[in-house]
């Protein structure tokens, strides 16, 4: 991931493709969501910065952090 020149993609990019298959049906649906962020740091904020992306996107979600 961090300097990890033999990183192996393929188990990543089928992760995120299933992720955002299931945003998107979320997004189309009247399914509640609830995400619970809990111990995610500021230094490297990527989780922070997707459950702020979900939580404004999906009409039906709330943050717990």
């Amino acid at each position: 991931m961090f300097n990890d020149w033999a990183w192996n993609s393929k188990r990543t990019q089928k992760q995120k493709d299933r992720f955002n298959r299931w945003v998107k049906i979320l997004k189309k649906s009247d399914t509640n969501l609830v995400i619970i962020e809990i111990g995610a740091g500021v230094v490297i904020p990527t989780i922070r910065i997707k459950g702020n992306i979900l939580a404004k996107t999906i009409k039906s979600a709330n943050l717990i952090r």
